[in-house]
């Protein structure tokens, strides 16, 4: 009687699986229904924790796949990764210090650490930033927006609220009906456009801001005027309050 040849071994996924040991020149990943978490962190590799596999790519980036449409992605990487993350109704979490950071989700929550740009988008998602020590970008439609400090930002926002408690320069908001909170450093402009959401400007002790407004409100400011900043702002029938913060 012949005996049968045991079947071949398994392949592993592309580039081992698990580990892709090298700094990617950017990190990728794409997912349906699941969750993503990246972590930060000291290290010269990419570990996928949980959902999927990593691809090096011959441009040096490295592809987080999920291995089923549903599955959620946990996920290590060397600090100051630059990462583009696409998901349709899943959360992202950004924990640590990473480079350019791009996310695109159609109703799942944002959430990032320290980042040097961010260009952040979701539909109905509540969107949340530590800090960008650049430019950041965010814009949603019924979530709120929460940044704690950015070099400078551009805010988009239909029905959710929008606060950024430190911008050092320039900052824009738009909104539709929900309010706007600005703690401003004072050494870019200020422009806020609003149909019914009230308006809150904070800028530092002893900045005089030179004030343009339109709209149908009185604007009501507590500072001494000057032409230290412009503050532009434009709205129907929301409450405009610019005044000192505290310090």
């Amino acid at each position: 009687m012949t005996s049968m040849a045991p079947p071949p071994p398994a392949l592993p996924p592309p580039s081992g699986g698990g580990v892709v040991s090298r700094r990617p020149t950017q990190l990728r990943t794409t997912t349906a229904s699941g969750s993503v978490k990246l972590t930060a962190e000291d290290r010269t590799d990419v570990l996928v924790e949980k959902g999927g596999y990593a691809v090096l790519l011959d441009d040096g980036t490295v592809e987080v796949r999920t291995t089923k449409r549903s599955s959620s992605l946990e996920v290590r990487c060397p600090s100051g990764t630059d990462v583009v993350i696409g998901t349709a109704s899943g959360g992202v979490e950004l924990v640590g210090d990473f480079g350019t950071v791009s996310v695109s989700s159609a109703s799942g929550s944002i959430r990032t650490g320290r980042v040097d740009v961010a260009d952040l988008r979701t539909v109905s998602g509540k969107v949340g930033v530590e800090e960008c020590r650049g430019r950041c970008r965010v814009s949603t439609k019924s979530g709120t927006i929460t940044v704690t400090g950015a070099g400078e930002a551009d805010l988009s926002s239909v029905s959710g609220r929008v606060q950024i408690e430190r911008v050092d320069g320039a900052v824009v908001v738009r909104t539709v009906s929900g309010s706007t909170t600005i703690g401003a450093a004072g050494a870019g402009p200020v422009g806020v456009q609003s149909i019914s959401g009230s308006i809150v400007v904070r800028l530092p002790p002893g900045v005089r801001p030179s004030i343009r407004s339109s709209g149908r409100r009185r604007v009501t400011s507590t500072c001494e005027p000057g032409d230290d900043v412009v503050v532009d702002v434009a709205t129907v029938s929301g409450s405009v309050d610019i005044g000192p913060g505290s310090g």
